[in-house]
């Protein structure tokens, strides 16, 4: 048995994987095993991770018929021997220094720290290595119990930004795993990591977080974890499902440890994300979907949610998306899409002025630079 097992899924990686494998085989802490999963692979990915697996004893390759990233991750906590789980993506890797964290962390507490958290910073390949853009200021705290575990990362106030979107900035223990029967929602295609989490925060005591940078993010033009492409891939009913489900997994929680901030958030998330990508993004960027096709799902699948919602008033910090819920729950659906359509000329028209000052600067420079 080995102290971390680190699970990468692999899919068409060929041109990439490189730089994952070898940040993950260059950390300090030796006492690990790689667990690369391929996840049907139609380019030469299974090939680079069988030369890898030649030369270091800790890369164990294993490959399967493709079903996606969440099939994949469940399918290596199957074959992890490790005593704590690090999730990296295939796009990304982590500094030389990241499985340190976990060793300072359960070394230098006098608790059983069962949830490890750290930051991530967008890298790029210098001479074939990580560039380095941490800061020398590195803050650490150790949570003594669930609720302010619980209370750091969804109090708005927190410093770690996003609450619980990713697992490959965490520590998961994999007794916890097992035991409680933890795994990825195979149905879920967004927002996985999320509902995975949430499960996993139902069974910690205390938690240990870090500033220090341990993931490292590229800019890759097919990235993984392209924004704008995670959400318009779906047709709206799959959006609908999978915020309904986030959204469960986090009241589950909630009803658990009956943390106020855990109630805030999933009623936030609930709202918000509808509203912002359903609303305005789907009719923005795919003309295709009708107007009555998104006021259909907020009426059957949504609305009766929202209309036993509870003190939401907290929960909302958008100005524009509260008149939208509002209408929404009034069944003003005309005005709701009005209150879309002058947001979306707002943001057209603050987006043009942008790149307007954008070109101009470089117009100005170019002209001082030709004056010397």
């Amino acid at each position: 048995m080995c102290k971390i097992s680190i699970i990468v899924p692999i899919y068409n990686r060929e041109n990439i994987i490189d730089n994952c494998i070898q940040g993950i085989l260059s950390s300090r802490f030796s006492d690990f095993e790689l667990i690369l999963i391929d996840d049907g692979s139609k380019d030469n990915s299974l090939e680079k991770c069988f030369e890898y697996s030649k030369i270091d004893k800790r890369v164990k390759v294993f490959s399967k018929d493709n079903g996606g990233v969440s099939s994949a991750r469940n399918y290596g906590l199957t074959k992890a021997t490790g005593e704590w789980i690090l999730f990296v993506d295939s796009d990304d890797t982590i500094y030389d220094s990241c499985l340190d964290i976990l060793d300072r962390a359960i070394t230098h507490s006098d608790l059983d720290i069962d949830f490890i958290m750290f930051e991530s910073k967008v890298g790029e390949i210098v001479n074939g290595k990580v560039h380095d853009y941490k800061s020398k200021t590195i803050n650490n705290v150790i949570f003594e119990s669930k609720d302010k575990t619980l209370d750091f990362l969804f109090n708005e106030y927190n410093p770690y930004c996003k609450p619980i979107y990713y697992v490959t900035t965490k520590f998961f223990k994999k007794e916890i795993i097992d035991e409680y029967e933890i795994f990825f929602r195979e149905d879920v295609s967004l927002g996985e990591d999320q509902i995975f989490i949430s499960d996993y925060l139902k069974h910690i005591t205390s938690s240990y977080y870090t500033s220090e940078p341990g993931r490292v993010t590229f800019r890759w033009d097919n990235s993984s974890t392209n924004y704008r492409l995670g959400t318009m891939r779906r047709s709206p009913e799959e959006y609908v499902f999978i915020q309904k489900e986030n959204y469960k997994a986090l009241m589950s929680l909630y009803e658990i440890t009956s943390n106020i901030y855990v109630q805030k958030y999933a009623i936030y998330y609930l709202i918000d994300r509808p509203i912002t990508r359903l609303l305005f993004k789907y009719c923005y960027f795919k003309k295709s979907y009708r107007h009555e096709t998104i006021e259909e799902l907020f009426k059957n699948q949504l609305l009766p949610i929202y209309r036993n919602l509870e003190n939401y008033e907290d929960c909302i910090k958008s100005k524009y998306v509260e008149k939208t819920f509002h209408k929404i729950l009034a069944g003003d659906f005309n005005s709701a899409w009005f209150i879309v359509q002058v947001v979306r000329f707002c943001s057209s028209i603050k987006q043009s002025i942008k790149l307007f000052l954008v070109r101009l600067l470089r117009f100005y420079r170019g002209v001082c630079e030709n004056r010397r």
